[in-house]
This record gives structure tokens, sequence and C-alpha cells, in this order.
């Protein structure tokens, strides 16, 4: 992984102890409620135990069903948040979406269990690789359920859990157990790039024309050499949306986010990570940050809802689920 992460090591996930009884209230109407007092109407707090360096630690998701019971065995997508944490107006309302569609939503909350609630201002509080390590392990829960079809789960992602999500679509993110079927992720973090990439299920990238946060050409560079390495990956645009097109809330500057979008970082063959403009070895998350301080990095973005992307964005979402999951 990158080195901006801290080393996740070989990830064989197993979970320990309790198991919350999310199927048995698999359709009841509930309230989950995150670390920092967001509240996700509709779904049930799912808390688990998980393996940890130093022993086992605590694993929170919020779980949304399909509205009406289902006879057979149903698509789930696992929804990774951005900086800013757990929403309710957008990883409450996608997973609701998602659900109305016939399909299992379970929001990982990658924050809440490190008693973090943001990362806009310091990426290196939880590393991107910790996140993917949650979307695998959230992976392997749903595909022991019953009532989800092991062979139809994909992970969708928004910004640095969009990045996540676009690094778990390279088969070298697997390390152990099942891959995701599918991948999509919305104004992702694409400055952490595999050089020579190997693609897994199909990819599907949605960013707004104006992003100057993640920035579209990283993200179009990398869905090109995707392509190119045999991969199905897609990248679609909107005309005038800047990040987080989907916020219910309007516009605004954020000062203090550190902005990579001048910055590519390569994961090399052997496992090394460098920084692409100078090809500076980044051997550890300290280093990572002073070069990219010292090269590229910004400070401040902008985030600006576009209802007319978010439709967009929602219909190109669906369209790609059903194609993949709902087959």
């Amino acid at each position: 992984m990158t080195a901006l992460d801290a080393s996740r090591g070989a990830v064989t996930p197993r979970w320990n102890g309790r198991v919350a009884p999310f199927i048995v209230a698999m359709y009841a109407f509930l309230v989950g409620t995150v670390a920092h007092a967001q509240i996700l109407p509709g779904g049930q707090r799912v808390e688990l135990e998980a393996p940890g360096e130093s022993g086992p630690r605590p694993f929170v998701a919020f779980g949304f069903a399909p509205a009406e019971p289902k006879t057979r065995r149903v698509p789930a997508v696992v929804i990774l948040h951005g900086s800013d944490g757990v929403t309710n107006s957008r990883e409450g309302a996608w997973a609701r979406e998602i659900a109305a569609m016939g399909a299992v939503a379970l929001v990982v909350d990658s924050f809440g269990p490190r008693n973090v609630r943001s990362t806009i201002d310091d990426q290196t509080r939880v590393a991107t690789g910790a996140m993917i390590e949650d979307a695998f392990l959230a992976l392997e829960y749903l595909s022991t359920q019953d009532f989800v079809d092991p062979d139809r789960i994909a992970v969708l992602g928004f910004s640095k859990g969009g990045g996540a999500a676009l690094l778990a679509a390279d088969q070298r993110s697997l390390r152990a157990g099942q891959p995701f079927h599918a991948h999509v992720a919305l104004y992702p973090f694409c400055s952490t790039q595999y050089r020579t990439p190997q693609p897994g299920g199909p990819l599907l990238v949605l960013i707004g024309e104006a992003d100057d946060y993640t920035g579209v050409k990283p993200c179009a560079d990398y869905v090109e050499r995707i392509r190119k390495a045999g991969g199905r990956a897609e990248l679609k645009t909107y005309k005038g949306a800047a990040h987080g097109f989907d916020s219910a809330a309007g516009s605004g500057q954020i000062a203090s986010a550190q902005n990579f979008r001048d910055c590519v970082m390569m994961i090399e063959d052997d496992g090394r990570t460098v920084l692409a403009k100078t090809n500076q070895a980044l051997p550890d998350p300290q280093k990572a940050i002073e070069a990219l301080k010292r090269e590229c990095m910004r400070t401040g973005a902008t985030i600006a809802a576009n209802p007319a992307a978010r439709r967009q964005a929602a219909e190109d979402v669906r369209a790609f689920l059903r194609t993949h999951l709902f087959k």
C-alpha cells in the first residue's frame, strides 16, 4: 500500500467474538448512531470484533436491507465514507437508494472505532490501507450471511473511500479472501496508483469536471492504464460539478484540506512506493508526507452540491449495478 498508509500486512480477515444479529432484524426499521452523533435512519448498527495488530479491534457498520423480504439471496454493496466520516446525507442516502434497488447496503465506519472524526486536514490519521482492510472485512461478513449472494457483492466509496474502492479493484489488494464483484468510486483520491495495474472486477469512476480536490486528470490517466491492462474500467465526468457534488450542503471552501490532486504516488511491482514526479522512494508515512508537502501538496478545496450531477450519478450507479449485480 502507499507510504502514507500504515503498514497493513497480509490481510486474512477472521471475525472474533460476537457477531451482531443483523439477519434477525433484516427488514426492521432501526436507527444506527455513529461515533460523532450522526444518525442513519433505516439502518441497523452492526458491531463486530475484527483482528488487529495487538488483538481484537472494534468494527462498526450500518446495515440497510431491501424494502421487501426476498425468498432468494440478494446482492450487497459495501459503502466507504469520505474524509468527513459517515453522514446521513451522503452515505445514508446512497445506502437507502441501494436498498430500494433490492440489495443489502453496509456502510462501514472506519473513523469512529479509531476515535477519529475527520482526516480532512491530516490524511494520515486513518490510512487508506486501513479503509481497504475494513472493506474486505465487510465483504467477508456479508458473504457469511445466508440472505446475501457472496458472488454479487460490490464496493462503493466517496472521496477518500473512493480511493480505497479504486485500489481494492486491483488484484494485489486482496492479499487473501474473495474479491469484490464490482467497484464504484465517486470523486476518488487517485493520487496513489499501481504502476502496472492488475485489474479485478469492473470499475466505474464518477467525478465532476470542476473538481479541484482530487482532480480529473490523475483519475483519467489511471483509468486509461487499467483499460490498457485489460480491465473493464469507465470514467464519467459531470460538467460544472465540483467535489462532493452529491452533498446536501451548498458550496463552500475548506481552507484546511490537504490537497493531493497534483501528487501521484506509484506502487511498484516490488511493493515500493515512489513519488512519480521525482521517483523518490517513500518508505514510511513521515517521509512521504514531507516529500508531498515539499513537491506537490496544496491546501484548500472546494465542496459544492450539484443536484443535476447527483441525479445523473444516481442513474449511472444504478445502471452499473444492474449490469453487474442484478443479472
